[in-house]
């Protein structure tokens, strides 16, 4: 059966939609298996799994406002594919994450959320110009629902009753972007009454206006295409993707049945069934009418075993200890991952034939990556070269970017987590040949700072960068005991300089004193540093920048304090660093300071990014006169890399030891309760990487959701959080 589910009031003071969806469900089942059952709604409750929940957001609703218990707009919370792309419900509100969960663990093919406050069907996108693949799809089935609907359809504001989502305003973080981007389930936003919280006594007429109109949208899960996929030998169900040729939407199977429901307008089309291992078929002539489903099942053949070999070694010629992982180009699921024998550095993976992202680790070694297309037995041999450093960078995400809003009954500001910079930057540190290890700003241990040989503070978009007192001390005392620092953070100075203001922290590691502005356009490269390592070395930078703002927390205009120099000012404020440097070379002064005011991942060329980043980096690693690094011990055990998170089938921890250590690694559940202990053993010194397949210690599998794990030494502890995913 194709999954269906309506959802509403997740704005708490948005009530129609709660009243409508608890008559959807009496009218369903009253008229199921009643003395005069309505056959049609009979018919529907046979052939469509349905799901309603009536109320997203009880906290809201109880209040009698529009956002939860915490103060967030719920529809403004979830993943999104522009400014909030990793898909993980960490960090996000309990009623956002129960969602996410949720779904994931069903297959929806269609669903709605209702609203309040106009009386319009909006249909994506929110978050960009571009009109979606389904476009002409997502039009036929928002008038689907708005034509039954006399006040709807017959709207003055809109034509028709339907909106594209850009068009009405722009909107990033809602579910019903995030249902398409993400979850291969086509989404609208249904706006029910103009009147947020109507008297009980306009409910009757809601409801009329709404009922043929909400079985209506329901009923478009029957249209399309339809099937079943399995391997032509066994019948066993696939994962798999469904792709129509000329459409960029891609669909998925439910891997329980292998069971997929494109929706499409009636037309003929060219199906493409693929999944990881077996050769893909493409069916054309496929026929869909404007009744019910056209049925189009699919038998794919396993690919061809083979096996990649080859060896891992140094620059050297020295075998080396290190992970070989094999990944599905392009959906980025694991398809075989192994350890190299450390005696000679071979290694051996079994794949079948297809396209191949392949990444080989080595503690102390920069990370290899190589896309291959492997169609027989091939050798790839790998000769890493040792890292350039080992960066420590520091997520600040603790605060929030505010936004205008318009658009609705009246203009709001809506308050949505930062859209994080730190990830992009420890990919592009990789990319350059350094280690990289992130660690969020709130369980960061000051005392290893110093056996980094660089400290990265990223704050990104946060508005509320580097809030904390704790967090300013930290890095006073950091800087002062002449470490080196690359701080970066698009509302950095603002907040250290204006408001609330932070002088000691503003003078002592940023270096400046006034704050003049944001969105201060292009960064110009400053004439008297055209020859500065940080504008020449390794990379010669272009004379300016563009950044890309979309609001505030993207750039900074700073003024610089005494000793400290521009390398690139502003547009707006040619005389205020875009880039900062400081650097006194003395002893019980500072080490070497750059800030870059504005979110790294702002910078509109990806390329330009990341030499500008080599530079810093490679400006505040050399040896600086008289720098001297902090003394402080390296951790016994070091956790290096948790991928992938959020994980389906499996995830893998690495993490490495610098003498032989007694280690114990451990899964919790969300309540402290032990799940499986992983390792708890004396293991040599090296890169040691443990696969967690989702079994508790029964060997039972675990279900959806939150968990933890510690991997500890006898000294040092590191909790970090894990999500599976169905």
């Amino acid at each position: 059966e194709p999954e269906f589910k309506y959802i509403s009031t997740m704005h708490g003071d948005e009530v129609v939609g709660v009243e409508n969806c608890l008559k959807l469900i009496d009218l369903l089942t009253d008229n199921y298996d009643s003395g005069t059952p309505d056959s049609a709604l009979a018919h529907l409750v046979d052939e469509v799994e349905i799901w309603i929940m009536p109320m997203m957001n009880p906290d809201g609703n109880n209040a009698g406002g529009r956002y939860n218990a915490n103060g967030e707009d719920l529809n403004r919370n979830f993943p999104d594919s522009i400014d909030d792309p990793v898909n993980t419900p960490a960090g996000r509100e309990p009623e956002t994450g129960a969602v996410m969960i949720f779904s994931d663990s069903m297959s929806f093919d269609l669903s709605a959320n209702f609203h309040g406050g106009a009386l319009v069907v909006n249909y994506p996108s929110d978050n960009r110009p571009e009109r979606a693949p389904d476009d002409s799809l997502f039009i036929n089935m928002s008038l689907a629902y708005s034509r039954p609907n006399a006040p709807m359809y017959n709207s003055a504001s809109f034509d028709s009753g339907i909106t594209n989502g850009w068009d009405w305003y722009e909107t990033h973080g809602n579910m019903q972007d995030w249902n398409y981007d993400y979850m291969y389930n086509k989404e609208v936003t249904i706006e029910v009454s103009d009147t947020k919280w109507p008297p009980a006594s306009q409910l009757p007429g809601f409801w009329d206006d709404n009922r043929e109109s909400m079985i209506a949208y329901l009923e478009y899960c029957l249209r399309g295409v339809r099937g079943v996929v399995t391997d032509s030998v066994t019948g066993v169900p696939l994962l798999a993707t469904v792709s129509v040729d000329g459409n960029t939407w891609v669909d998925r199977t439910d891997p329980d049945v292998g069971d997929y429901h494109r929706i499409l307008d009636p037309g003929t089309y060219t199906l493409t069934f693929s999944s990881p291992g077996y050769v893909s078929k493409e069916i054309p002539g496929v026929v869909v009418t404007s009744g019910f489903a056209t049925v189009q099942d699919a038998q794919l053949a396993m690919a061809q075993q083979v096996m990649v070999t080859g060896i891992v070694t140094s620059d050297t010629m020295s075998p080396l200890l290190a992970s070989v992982d094999a990944y599905y180009h392009p959906s980025g699921g694991l398809a075989d991952s192994t350890t190299t024998d450390p005696g000679d550095g071979s290694y051996s993976l079994d794949l079948t034939q297809g396209e191949y992202d392949l990444e080989v680790r080595s503690d102390g070694y920069a990370p290899e990556f190589m896309y291959a297309q492997i169609m027989s037995d091939t050798t790839f041999d790998f000769a890493l070269v040792p890292v350039s450093g080992t960066i420590l960078v520091i997520n600040d995400d603790s605060g929030k970017r505010l936004l205008s809003k318009s658009g609705e009954t009246e203009i709001e500001y809506v308050e949505k987590d930062a859209t994080l910079a730190a990830s992009d930057i420890v990919a592009d540190l990789e990319m350059l040949g350094y280690a990289a290890v992130e660690e969020p700003a709130a369980t960061t241990d000051t005392k290893t700072w110093g056996s980094y040989d660089l400290v990265v503070w990223s704050s990104a978009n946060n508005t509320s960068p580097v809030s904390s007192s704790a967090y300013r001390d930290n890095l006073i005392d950091f800087v002062q005991a002449d470490g080196r620092l690359l701080i970066e953070g698009g509302e950095t100075a603002y907040d250290a300089a204006s408001s609330p203001g932070y002088p000691n922290f503003a003078d002592s590691v940023l270096h400046i004193d006034t704050w003049h502005g944001d969105n201060v356009g292009t960064l110009g490269l400053d004439s008297g540093q055209t020859g500065h390592q940080i504008a020449t070395s390794p990379n010669s930078l272009p004379g300016s920048i563009a950044l890309t703002y979309s609001g505030y927390g993207d750039e900074d205009a700073a003024h610089p304090s005494g000793g400290a120099y521009i390398i690139y000012g502003t547009a707006s404020y040619p005389a205020d660093a875009g880039v900062l440097v400081y650097d006194d070379g003395g002893v019980g002064g500072s080490g070497g300071t750059v800030f870059f005011a504005f979110s790294y991942s702002a910078v509109s060329d990806r390329g330009v990014a990341r030499n500008l980043l080599e530079n810093a980096v490679t400006y505040l690693t050399d040896d600086l006169s008289g720098v001297e690094s902090v003394p402080v011990a390296r951790a016994g055990v070091t956790l290096r890399s948790v991928s992938p998170n959020p994980f389906g089938p499996a995830t893998r921890i690495s993490f490495s030891v610098a003498s032989r250590e007694k280690v114990r690694l451990a899964i919790y559940d969300v309540h402290g309760r032990a799940v499986k202990t992983l390792i708890n053993q004396a293991v040599e010194p090296g890169l040691h990487e443990v696969t967690w397949n989702g079994l508790d210690a029964s060997g039972r599998e675990i279900g959806p959701g939150i968990y933890f794990f510690t991997l500890a030494d006898g000294e040092n502890i590191v909790t970090r959080k894990i999500v599976r995913l169905r």
